[in-house]
């Protein structure tokens, strides 16, 4: 393993683990919404166990800085100075680390590459700026007020979903051992009572209809057409049949039906 250069850890990298020779000191890449982010991570072993510790993200953090920070941890590990505390998985993951490492293991599940991206932009948008570099056992309820508060009631949907992304996130963390229940972004016995439901917030808008005086006048207006949508709105005036019935009928059921009545 080569050790790192300045224009090398600059230049454009695919997502992955690069490594500065065998330090320890490595840049972690992952994707993003707004670009790839680069991440300067430290691994070492502490008591039998492989463990790693952030040290912060590039360019804020050069290389030379991040080799003195692992030098310096490198030398408080020989020196048995390195605390069982600093050492604990739960106080190095952050929620921005764990929540893309989630993301980027369950995105198989989605079919469509929109979802994917919708998870990275609301999660760098509404989460990341608040909880991102918080250690994730440390993420609590005042965390999702801060987070929901300001867009329940503007932007309810989506602050929905934000909630259940995070609260898919913080299960995972329970799981993993990193934090522990219960889960501070679940709706039921916890942010039930301190957020409005959102069926309560959300405006109802139903489709635009017609009033049935106008509807032997639309009724004649169609018949002039001889196109297939006029026939199938002539269909459902007359049957008074669901739209997804109408739309999703096919000819055999008609010419079945049409048989049928003939032969009786």
């Amino acid at each position: 393993m080569k050790n790192l250069t300045r224009e090398f850890v600059a230049s454009g990298l695919k997502p992955g683990r690069y490594f500065d020779g065998g330090s320890g000191l490595h840049l972690l890449i992952r994707s993003g919404v707004r670009g790839p982010r680069k991440y300067w991570m430290f691994r070492f072993t502490h008591r039998g166990k492989r463990m790693e510790k952030s040290l912060g993200i590039f360019p804020s953090v050069s290389l030379s800085h991040a080799r003195k920070a692992g030098i310096a941890m490198r030398a408080d590990l020989n020196a048995s100075k390195f605390s069982s505390e600093e050492a604990s998985t739960k106080e190095r993951v952050t929620f921005r680390s764990f929540a893309l490492e989630w993301i980027e293991l369950n995105k198989v599940q989605w079919t469509n590459q929109k979802h994917y991206l919708q998870w990275l932009s609301t999660l760098e948008t509404y989460c990341f700026p608040i909880i991102g570099e918080k250690n994730i056992n440390l993420v609590d309820v005042d965390d999702l007020l801060s987070i929901l508060g300001p867009i329940w009631n503007t932007k309810t949907e989506s602050a929905t979903r934000i909630r259940e992304r995070v609260e898919r996130i913080l299960a995972a963390a329970i799981v993993r051992g990193l934090r522990e229940g219960p889960n501070p972004a679940a709706w039921r016995g916890h942010l039930e009572f301190l957020l409005p439901k959102p069926s309560k917030i959300r405006q109802v808008r139903h489709h635009s209809s017609i009033a049935y005086q106008e509807l032997p006048r639309l009724y004649r207006t169609i018949s002039k057409s001889s196109a297939l949508s006029s026939f199938a709105l002539r269909f459902l005036i007359l049957t008074a049949g669901r739209t997804g019935e109408v739309v999703g009928a096919r000819w055999r059921e008609f010419i079945s039906r049409y048989q049928s009545s003939a032969c009786s």
